[in-house]
């Protein structure tokens, strides 16, 4: 409740970093004894439906947060607080003492992922000032550092346990990556965007020795030709 409603006004700058520590420490509840649960999730998961675990429910919530936050820089905290948590989760090898994914709860990272880049492309401002200018800036390098990170590992065949090897195919395919790329106009806006985006993932593999985008490309090269197609001005294709 504190996450979904923002912390209530306080800077997330400050408490947005701490989330993740909290994400990865949440432990496997059983909601069927469990007394600070909802009474209808217990009914749920005493029926057999599906409850999803306690980090993702987290996660979704501080989702929930970016709605309610004041201000650009505490909005751009929130989603890449959310970035970093899904990206974790999605990259962490099982263990028995973990809470268990479904592939509809991996999807739903997935989906955070995808509605954080929608988000960096269509709601927050193009440009701006000093700390609002500071967050938006760092929301593109955690969107570039993180987005980078799961595009290597769903090439890995050496981490084929992890949650992102479940939804790659989908992740990167027409209804993940490439729908959230076509989302909305494809304005000068959303181009300028796409661009610092780029720059910022060639910079993450300038940096990181064999660290080259794979299945971001197909999607990327997708995007740019439709927008060639569809520029009127023909002479300036750059």
């Amino acid at each position: 409740k504190t996450v979904r409603r923002a912390c209530y006004g306080a800077p997330a700058i400050g408490w947005g970093p701490t989330i993740l520590p909290i994400v990865a420490s949440l432990p496997i509840l059983d909601v069927a004894t469990e007394p600070n649960h909802d009474a209808t999730e217990r009914e749920e998961r005493m029926k057999g439906t599906e409850v999803r675990p306690l980090p993702l429910l987290a996660v979704e919530s501080l989702w929930d947060g970016h709605k309610s936050a004041v201000g650009v820089t505490d909005t751009a905290a929130i989603v890449s607080a959310v970035i970093e948590c899904v990206t974790f989760l999605m990259l962490r090898r099982p263990k028995e003492n973990h809470p268990q994914f479904s592939l509809d709860c991996w999807r739903k990272c997935g989906q955070l992922l995808l509605e954080s880049l929608v988000y960096f492309f269509m709601e927050a401002p193009d440009s701006g000032y000093g700390p609002a200018a500071a967050s938006l800036d760092g929301l593109c390098t955690t969107l570039s550092r993180d987005i980078l990170k799961l595009d290597t590992a769903s090439c890995d065949e050496g981490i084929g346990d992890r949650g992102v090897s479940n939804i790659a195919n989908w992740l990167w395919g027409e209804e993940g990556l490439q729908s959230a790329l076509f989302r909305g106009k494809n304005d000068s806006q959303k181009v300028r965007k796409l661009g610092c985006l780029l720059k910022s993932i060639l910079i993450q593999c300038n940096e990181a020795d064999g660290m080259k985008p794979k299945s971001l490309i197909p999607s990327f090269v997708n995007f740019f030709h439709v927008i060639i197609l569809s520029s009127g001005d023909r002479s300036n294709k750059s």
